[in-house]
């Protein structure tokens, strides 16, 4: 990749408003993705108290696994206590891994929500919910410039990355 995944870039992704999928290697995988060494078709997050104010999105990261070149991946996020669930599938290659960006405008939280539950037929290799006091006062340095594209024949937005 030409650039390293930053915090500050997946605030900029969050607030397009809608999920996206970065293909990627498992070497990319930020770092502060990785809660738990215990990797699986499962994961739960607790959530602290008075989340809703500041909570932008969830990051999720997973290895998708199948037996055929192209296999159906699926992923459910549920809010334990709302029992809200938001469900996603999508054809997928075997060798391919995978970051999720989900917003609060597609998943949101409220105050008193304690715990999300995360499901999938691919292995779950990391999660961050990503608030504004992550990425509130950087420097120059870690902030990243990007352009949006609105692509008609595709219902997802594309980002250039701008080198300084």
């Amino acid at each position: 990749m030409a650039y390293t995944f930053t915090k500050r870039i997946f605030q900029i992704y969050s607030e397009f408003g809608h999920h996206i999928r970065i293909y990627t290697r498992v070497a990319e995988f930020p770092d502060w993705t990785f809660q738990s060494s215990n990797f699986g078709s499962t994961m739960c997050l607790d959530l602290p108290p008075n989340v809703s104010r500041d909570y932008l999105a969830m990051i999720l990261c997973f290895t998708l696994r199948g037996n055929n070149d192209l296999n159906i991946s699926t992923y459910s996020v549920k809010n334990t206590t709302s029992k809200f669930i938001w469900n996603y599938s999508f054809l997928s290659h075997y060798h391919e891994s995978l970051i999720v960006i989900l917003p609060s405008s597609s998943f949101s939280v409220r105050d008193g929500d304690q715990r999300i539950e995360i499901t999938s037929n691919s292995e779950i290799c990391g999660s961050h919910l990503l608030y504004r006091a992550d990425v509130t006062g950087m420097d120059e340095y870690n902030s990243s410039t990007f352009i949006a594209e609105d692509n008609r024949s595709c219902p997802s937005k594309r980002s250039k990355h701008l080198e300084k």
